[in-house]
């Protein structure tokens, strides 16, 4: 590029047409020469936008309103836009559908375009920085070339010589890559400074696999959607089961409920990702339920970007490509079709339509992806070109594109780089094995050279099996100790997946980096436990009772986190007033906190299995649990039947361990910080949060003795649910159980208990997450290990939840 020596030319003040890296380069020149000009830098996009016009954040979705049509079938028709004339009168009805649509969106103040234009570019000199072969940027130009001086400034292509190599296979032309890519390492050349270029869909599973193998660090720029990320499927399923309609309302609620669950950096980074991508869509939608494909779809085009590395061989495509960064380029996928990617006629409007209105054809578009390779490739330093003639699915036409550039620039047969012309080396031949083995067993992919290497390397090598299968007895014993433990949390985990269980509880990964939900739950719990005797709870008690969680915690909380930590004050206060208010309500008394409870089960090895109750409220022989909560509940009785989200109910097992001559006569749980309250006309904020402290959870059913845990129960229970119909009798919303039916559940239970402590103890460790009847996931959703599991559709194990503790109840009747 000579756009240096261009803008010393020039008197005018310049705009420059270039792209980031080479804004720094002019910038940095500039600056070693002394030079300072007046200069403006613009991307192509820049330029058609402030030439013609761009769309604001939201066209897209009028523009699929307006139309009645998907977005994915609106957005290519906005391309046509620019040249469609508001005033004109045209005999299609495309072209009218395309008019009323630009009318449309100028209304709606949707399309953007530039007021000072002429004051904008008057005056100036508009430098080209790279040849430019869109022809849509070009009728920018074409439009500015009638009032300002427009100057190509880069160098002509000049003849190059370049190397050329044929293939019989993709991959054995991969193959030769890497190998040539280490040569050049070996002489000096930085990875850094060396690409793949054009590499289209069949390339790519062979450069991960064969660079990955012979230690060629690459970078491939996928960018993945938003849509795929665990993350951002917790976030659609909460915006849609939220009760707000209202996009900003919604929105934050929903973050806001996500913020207070983020234990990762990555998660975080994720949150503001989502952030950003619906935050234009507060001004464009009018109710998160009506417009919910919007927000799917924004999110199904909003992509991640992946992080950048250095010192990797980049696989790019070309037009990404500066002859500034890369000394060597290997061009492959110069295939028809592929070299350049040929635009297909199936646009919304016909030929005859687009000349209607001068936009770019078809075959002038393909024809400006040839011209922009031929144009691109002899500025750089040294280039590979390589053809294959087929790969695992297709057999490929040598490209158009190399008889044009043979005509004009050297071809210089290259020798192949094959592991035959190499020093011979048992492991190249191994590893050369595997691969093939691995690209034979996982795609079907059969190379020749396998059936001579497997023979000789067959006992040396096993087929490519990541999967978990287990452990041995004595591995598995060092890992128990002598004092096998399991608590009332961790089995949870085990009856959503063995194998989770076992990386999680047995091993100690720990994929958590920030605790903070957990120690703030902590918190409230300490703070509770000690201030139920008192009236208040004190400045003082939250003061040493948060040191102490901190603490014992050990976490570099900053002072934003400890702020949040404080921000929940007001909540202990008021579910200590709650708390105490029931208490004087009903006729138990809070005879014990935080009660460790275990029992040991004599199995193949005796394992004690332990809790801690939060709260036990006793009246005679008779009680009832609760379970302090600071995040989502957790008692799912459905779910009990096979062992988790069980909490609650272990806790009463544990506590008839202990005393055997006690009844139960509810277990609840009760979310003492909650989330934020939707809105509710009727309702204040205060109310709100006291209705959320409310008992939730089940009730003998048996009113006299219901009246004992409540006797307000008629009036206003603070239990969630209980209510008195008008006839005496319970209503339906009342969760609920008999003698029987609990004894039941909890006979049912111990047996599924004692079968997952056998399976602990004998080391049963297998890849089992769940599905239930409708083939639901029900427990990989966010795993934090799916990266390690390797699970297959045949792992999942089905099974059949019931719709409600009536069936459940009376499922377990049948089955006894």
């Amino acid at each position: 590029m000579d756009a240096l020596k261009r803008l010393k030319d020039t008197t005018n003040p310049a705009i420059v047409i270039t792209d980031y890296d080479d804004r720094l380069r002019i910038l940095k020149e500039l600056h070693n020469h002394s030079t300072i000009r007046a200069m403006r830098f613009m991307t192509e996009k820049d330029l058609f936008n402030k030439v013609f016009f761009g769309f604001r954040p939201g066209a897209l979705y009028e523009a699929s309103r307006f139309l009645n049509k998907a977005p994915d079938v609106v957005k290519p028709m906005l391309d046509f836009l620019y040249k469609i004339d508001g005033d004109a009168s045209y005999d299609s009805e495309r072209l009218e559908t395309l008019k009323a649509l630009k009318i449309h969106l100028e209304n709606k103040g949707l399309i953007e375009r530039n007021p000072h234009k002429s004051l904008w570019f008057k005056n100036h000199d508009l430098l080209i920085g790279k040849p430019v072969f869109d022809p849509l940027i070009k009728d920018a130009i074409n439009t500015l070339e009638a009032s300002i001086n427009v100057i190509e400034a880069y160098e002509p292509v000049k003849p190059a010589v370049f190397t050329y190599l044929e293939h019989d296979t993709v991959e054995d032309e991969v193959l030769d890559i890497a190998l040539r890519l280490l040569k050049l390492r070996e002489d000096g050349v930085a990875f850094e400074s060396m690409a793949v270029l054009n590499a289209h869909k069949a390339y790519i599973p062979k450069i991960k696999m064969l660079f990955n193998y012979l230690d060629i660090p690459f970078e491939v720029p996928e960018a993945k959607p938003l849509f795929d990320y665990p993350v951002t499927q917790d976030f659609l399923t909460r915006l849609k089961a939220s009760e707000i309609s209202e996009p900003y309302a919604a929105f934050k609620a929903v973050l806001d409920a996500m913020k207070e669950h983020v234990y990762s950096g990555e998660k975080s980074e994720l949150l503001m990702e989502i952030t950003r991508a619906v935050n234009p869509l507060v001004n464009v939608i009018h109710s998160v339920h009506d417009d919910f494909f919007f927000i799917e779809y924004t999110l199904e085009n909003t992509y991640k970007k992946m992080p950048v590395f250095e010192n990797t061989v980049k696989v790019i495509d070309i037009k990404d490509a500066s002859e500034e960064d890369f000394s060597h380029v290997f061009v492959v996928g110069l295939h028809e079709g592929f070299a350049p990617a040929y635009k297909e006629s199936d646009d919304y409007l016909s030929e005859e339509e687009k000349e209607v209105i001068g936009y770019p054809s078809v075959l002038s578009i393909n024809k400006a992806r040839k011209e922009m390779m031929l144009n691109r490739l002899p500025r750089f330093e040294n280039v590979h070109l390589s053809v294959s003639k087929a790969s695992a699915f297709d057999a490929y036409m040598e490209a158009a594109i190399l008889k044009t550039l043979e005509k004009t620039h050297t071809f210089k047969d290259a020798t192949p780089q094959s592991f035959k012309d190499q020093t011979y080396s048992e492991t190249i031949d191994i590893l050369r094995t595997k691969s093939l083995l691995d690209q034979y067993t996982l795609y079907d992919d059969y190379n020749p050279d396998l059936g001579t290497l497997y023979p000789m390397f067959k006992d040396k090598i096993k087929p490519y099996d990541p999967s978990f299968t287990g452990l041995k007895q004595e591995t598995v014993d060092a890992m128990h100790g002598d004092n096998l433990s399991v608590s009332t949390t961790q089995i949870d985990a085990y009856g959503e997946c063995k194998f989770r269980f076992m990386l999680e509880h047995v091993l100690k990964i720990d994929p958590v980096d920030n605790p903070f939900n957990m120690d703030l739950g902590t918190f409230f719990h300490d703070v509770l436990e000690h201030t139920l005797d008192k009236d208040e709870v004190s400045d003082e008690m939250i003061s040493s009772t948060l040191e102490k969680v901190l603490e014992r915690s050990g976490y570099p909380y900053t002072d934003f986190d400890i702020f949040y930590f404080k921000k929940a004050t007001p909540f202990i206060r008021l579910a200590h007033k709650e708390i105490k208010a029931q208490h004087a309500t009903t006729d138990y008394i809070h005879s014990k906190s935080e009660e460790k409870i275990e029992h040991t089960f004599h199995l193949s090895k005796n394992v004690t299995f332990k809790g801690k109750i939060d709260k036990v409220m006793t009246k005679g022989d008779k009680f009832y649990l609760i379970d302090y909560k600071t995040g989502k509940k957790t008692l799912d009785l459905p779910m009990a039947k096979f062992g988790r989200k069980a909490q609650l109910l272990y806790y009463v097992l544990l506590y008839q361990y202990k005393y055997p001559e006690s009844e139960p006569m509810g277990f609840f749980e009760q979310t003492v910080y909650p989330d934020t309250p939707k809105r509710h006309l009727h309702k204040t904020k205060l109310d709100q949060y006291k209705e959320t402290l409310k008992l939730k959870g089940y009730v003998i059913d048996n009113q006299e003795l219901a009246s004992e845990i409540d006797p307000d129960l008629q009036v206003d229970s603070f239990i969630h649910g209980l209510s008195i119909k008008k006839d005496g009798t319970f209503s339906k919303r009342t969760k609920r159980f008999t003698k029987e039916e609990l004894g039941l559940l909890k006979t049912h239970v111990e047996k599924t208990l004692e079968t997952m402590l056998e399976g602990i103890a004998t080391g049963d460790f297998a890849i089992n997450p769940k599905q239930d009847q409708n083939r639901k996931p029900l427990s990989c959703t966010h795993c934090p290990f799916a990266d390690i599991c390797y699970k297959r559709a045949e792992d999942y194990e089905t099974e059949t939840i019931d719709k409600d503790s009536t069936e459940l109840f009376k499922a377990l009747k049948e089955e006894a």
